[in-house]
């Protein structure tokens, strides 16, 4: 959206928008508005990302391959062990809240 998108609507003349400069402004802030909050929201799912990526080196080992049942078993396995992560994860998290909510004023 931000190199596309906006820069396409800014270099947009105001006849292109019915003589609207209002509405032209106000959907301009709008969309920027929105590009910003998805940038942000982005930032906040980025990190732990990194334990969810293949290496190019196993990518590359099933590109070219024809044994559709390794392939298979790798990512089935691959799979499971994500799952495992995020099941851990959410658990720790759901631990931290209980005894957050255990810990109350003394």
């Amino acid at each position: 959206m931000k190199k596309v998108y906006v820069p396409f609507l800014n270099q947009l003349n105001d006849d292109e928008w019915g003589n609207e400069k209002e509405a032209k402004d106000g959907f301009l802030a709008q969309s920027n508005t929105f590009t910003k909050e998805v940038s942000e929201a982005k930032k906040l799912i980025s990190p732990g990302q990194e334990q969810f990526k293949l290496e190019p080196e196993e990518l590359a080992r099933f590109k070219n391959s024809d044994n559709s049942g390794e392939t298979t078993t790798f990512f089935e396995k691959k799979f499971q062990e994500w799952i495992s992560k995020i099941n851990n994860s959410l658990s720790d998290e759901g631990d931290k809240e209980k005894n957050d909510a255990e810990s109350g004023p003394e």
